[in-house]
């Protein structure tokens, strides 16, 4: 642990870093670093958990009725305005698709003024590696594709990451990351879906707060 943290010490000195972050550690690695001068980051997701839905309606149910019918709003907007919605399993994303969805993931880094750190190549890579794991959805209005996004699943998990749209659509953002990967959970029996890091208005969608360190 120590011969470690001094390595990462040595590098980010030599590159001129100005820190270093690292994730996943356990309550024993924590302490650890603790005790060689690293500093613990506290931080709140919120996830979405599976109480045995039967189906999207269900789940509505354990809402208030002023939060019920926000959300069922929202959805039907998202149908009165004439959009689509289409998953495609990993291993069937083709080429065109992999080219949309890139286009898109850059174009919501260019609205921070930031650029996407993960390359068209890299993202067909892992297709290549772990397709089976991977799911696409795309938004469409009148035929014409307008969002696109990533999921990652395990056997019990749904990981939502990367998004993005060609159009500013109300709605659409909830839509696309949240409730199609809510339904996608009940529906496959999912038992947790992590959407990505930030947001308090995932509460009243009906996602938790969740507390990490790292």
């Amino acid at each position: 642990g120590h011969a470690l943290s001094q390595l990462l010490h040595n590098h980010c000195a030599e590159l001129n870093l100005s820190s270093c972050h690292i994730l996943y550690c356990n309550n024993q690695e924590m302490d650890l670093l603790a005790e060689h001068g690293w500093h613990t980051r506290y931080s709140t997701q919120f996830h979405w958990f599976n109480y045995d839905y039967h189906n999207f309606e269900d789940f509505l149910d354990r809402f208030k009725s002023r939060k019920r019918k926000s959300v069922i709003k929202e959805r039907q907007s998202i149908k009165d305005q004439n959009i689509e919605i289409q998953w495609i399993e990993g291993n069937d994303i083709s080429s065109e698709q992999w080219e949309f969805f890139y286009y898109c993931y850059q174009l919501t880094y260019a609205k921070r003024g930031m650029q996407g750190y993960i390359s068209l190549e890299g993202f067909k890579n892992l297709q290549q590696e772990i397709g089976q794991q991977m799911l696409m959805v795309k938004a469409y209005q009148s035929d014409q594709a307008v969002a696109c996004a990533l999921f990652f699943k395990g056997s019990k998990n749904l990981y939502g990451r990367y998004w993005g749209c060609t159009k500013d659509i109300p709605n659409l953002h909830f839509e696309v990351c949240y409730y199609q990967g809510i339904e996608y959970c009940i529906k496959h029996d999912l038992e947790h879906f992590d959407p990505g890091t930030q947001g308090e208005h995932k509460i009243s969608r009906g996602f938790e707060p969740v507390f990490k360190h790292s």
